[in-house]
């Protein structure tokens, strides 16, 4: 309800065996690059809040994930909570994913969190995942989306700027070009 971003990824998170062990902050700490936490918590703005011996410190998730399996948490230290926004009642959330087979290993995806004011856009947030090592926000087509709206048109511009963001990897479950 506060955030349905969270709970649109979380449908697509493994299998059920998966899904009833693992936690969130679980799944933001250990910061594959093809999990859908991670990219949701980088389109929303989430702030991470860690712990260790010298206190707590918060850090932005655009700056919590540092690559593939690699986070701001120091040695001795721990993800104590994650803060996700409330989102706006007039907000519009979507998150999809490639996956290998139904229920198997992720190969691309993409968080979509819009605020709109009638036909205009006021917000624009994309964070895709699986196309580097660290969800990567689509700057360039999020501007996109501010400055021409959702017309068909504009959409058709914002996917084609989009692709032009990403320069993903290749392997061994597919290739760059087919993430792309």
């Amino acid at each position: 309800q506060h955030c349905p971003l969270v709970s649109q990824a979380l449908a697509w998170t493994g299998p059920v065996a998966v899904r009833s062990r693992s936690t969130v902050g679980g799944t933001l700490a250990h910061a594959d690059r093809v999990a859908e936490l991670p990219a949701v918590a980088v389109a929303l703005d989430a702030v991470m809040v860690i712990e260790g011996a010298s206190g707590r410190r918060e850090v932005a998730a655009r700056d919590f994930f540092l690559g593939d399996l690699t986070t701001a948490v120091e040695p001795h230290e721990l993800l104590r909570e994650a803060r996700f926004p409330v989102c706006q009642a007039s907000s519009f959330s979507s998150f999809t994913e490639v996956s290998v087979r139904q229920e198997g290993v992720a190969v691309v995806g993409l968080a979509v969190y819009l605020e709109r004011e009638g036909k205009r856009v006021r917000k624009a947030a994309l964070a895709a995942m699986g196309v580097d090592a660290a969800p990567l926000r689509l700057r360039l087509a999020e501007g996109e989306l501010l400055n021409r709206g959702l017309s068909p048109d504009a959409i058709e511009a914002v996917a084609s700027i989009a692709a032009g963001e990403i320069e993903p990897m290749s392997d061994l479950y597919t290739s760059a070009a087919y993430r792309k």
